[in-house]
């Protein structure tokens, strides 16, 4: 019997995919099922289905975004199985990762999901596996920087819950679909249990775990399962990249926020939003400016050194 459908979307990160199911290959639960999405990106992973039987590859000649993809593997996984989880082809499972989320999500049937203590490279937490609800105050100090000075503040820190210990299990309002293990019948129980497509980049897994948490599950988060998240740590966002995170932040509220249908707070949050867009924009295009002059000036004399000037 199948217990566990895993649900991966693969975008041009063949290498840290293979990573990624070596390590599931390795977990003491062996009672599951994988079916890789690749989203548009390359057509040399058949390799996948070599590497084991229980693994299985969709091809989408496009990218169709990440909550279209996921639902793309989850219709083809058996629904029978009692425990679903979406997981990030740039993570890696510890043997015991599956199983000790299983345990926890069996020991209370009123939590619906169950996200790990994802960790980066460099050992450092990573903030978006526990998350409470994105209002506009906690948006705001997530993106001005005031959670980072005040991550002991319960005003400025209730976006990643860094007022809250990371070392003790609790609930939170949403972890990340970069590992999400989710109980089958609390998934079944929201919207044909599927993830909303409007979302094609970010913001997915704060609607689905919102919707959890509407129907009457909890969220834990429980330090004591362990995976490695690598989050393309010191990459530049493409600007691609930056328009669906802020176009999910707008499509968030839009869909929850309290005053989403009042044109006197939707107006100025489009002009916050847009602005916010513009200005990570631009900062991106200095910070690539600025790397193409650190390469070319460590070019070798006859190489491109002079490109941008002394």
């Amino acid at each position: 019997m199948t217990r566990l459908a895993i649900a991966i979307v693969h975008y041009r990160s063949e290498r840290l995919l293979r990573e990624c199911l070596e390590a599931l290959r390795r977990s003491s639960e062996e009672r599951f099922r994988v079916c890789v999405v690749d989203n548009g990106s390359c057509d040399g992973l058949a390799w996948v289905e070599e590497m084991d039987a229980r693994f299985d590859l969709v091809r989408s000649e496009e990218s169709i975004g990440f909550a279209a993809a996921t639902n793309r593997a989850l219709d083809r996984l058996a629904d029978d199985a009692p425990y679903v989880t979406t997981l990030n082809p740039d993570v890696t499972v510890e043997p015991d990762t599956l199983e000790g989320a299983m345990r926890a999500l069996d020991s209370d049937p009123s939590i619906g999901a169950v996200t790990c203590r994802l960790v980066l490279p460099d050992g450092r937490i990573d903030p978006a596996c526990r998350r409470g609800e994105p209002t506009l105050v906690s948006a705001f100090s997530k993106l001005t920087g005031l959670q980072r000075l005040f991550p002991q503040s319960r005003f400025f820190g209730r976006y990643n819950m860094t007022h809250v210990d990371a070392t003790h299990a609790h609930d939170i309002q949403s972890g990340t679909c970069a590992f999400l293990m989710i109980r089958r019948g609390a998934l079944d129980s929201i919207a044909e249990g599927r993830l909303d497509e409007r979302f094609f980049m970010y913001g997915e897994d704060l609607d689905l775990c919102r919707r959890l948490r509407e129907a009457g599950y909890r969220i834990l988060y429980t330090p004591e399962v362990r995976a490695t998240h690598v989050k393309g740590s010191g990459r530049i966002r493409a600007f691609r990249t930056t328009f669906h995170f802020y176009r999910s932040m707008w499509l968030y509220y839009r869909k929850w926020g309290r005053h989403r249908r009042n044109p006197a707070v939707l107006l100025p949050l489009a002009a916050a939003i847009a602005l916010l867009a513009g200005l990570e924009i631009v900062r991106t295009a200095v910070r690539r400016v600025c790397r193409r002059c650190f390469a070319a000036r460590s070019t070798p004399s006859g190489g491109m050194g002079s490109s941008c000037g002394s």
